[in-house]
């Protein structure tokens, strides 16, 4: 029991020194071996071909398009006045007197019963 401890102190210890690099820890404070993990090599691969990117056609030059005549847009000054309409004044509407609406009876106000509350605890006798 004491040397499980005394191994749980230490990685402890190593723990709050190093972080989460538990691993470095306890192979150089713990005495622990940690195998290292090896990666094994890949077969050498055989080249790929070269995928060629087939060049686009040239786009031909667009044939010369001919002018196109401008419009003549005749001046707005030339146009003839707009008489203004009259509109006819709509007659005053009367003010409308709101009638007084009668006082209601105040209702009293309602009451409710108190919660007694406890003494306070004193502590055991």
């Amino acid at each position: 029991m004491a040397s499980h401890a005394t191994f749980l102190l230490s990685f402890l210890v190593a723990f709050s020194l190093f972080g989460k690099d538990t691993t470095f820890a306890a192979r150089h404070l713990l005495d622990i071996e940690v195998p290292k993990f090896e990666v094994p090599e890949f077969p050498h691969l055989p080249d790929l071909p070269k995928f060629e990117v087939p060049k686009l056609p040239q786009v031909p030059d667009l044939p010369h398009l001919p002018e196109v005549p401008k419009i003549e847009v005749p001046q707005l000054g030339h146009l003839p006045e707009v008489p203004k309409i009259e509109v006819p004044h709509l007659p005053e509407v009367p003010k409308v007197e709101e009638p007084e609406v009668p006082h209601l009876p105040e209702f009293p106000k309602p009451t409710f019963p108190t919660i007694p509350t406890l003494p306070k605890f004193q502590g055991h006798p």
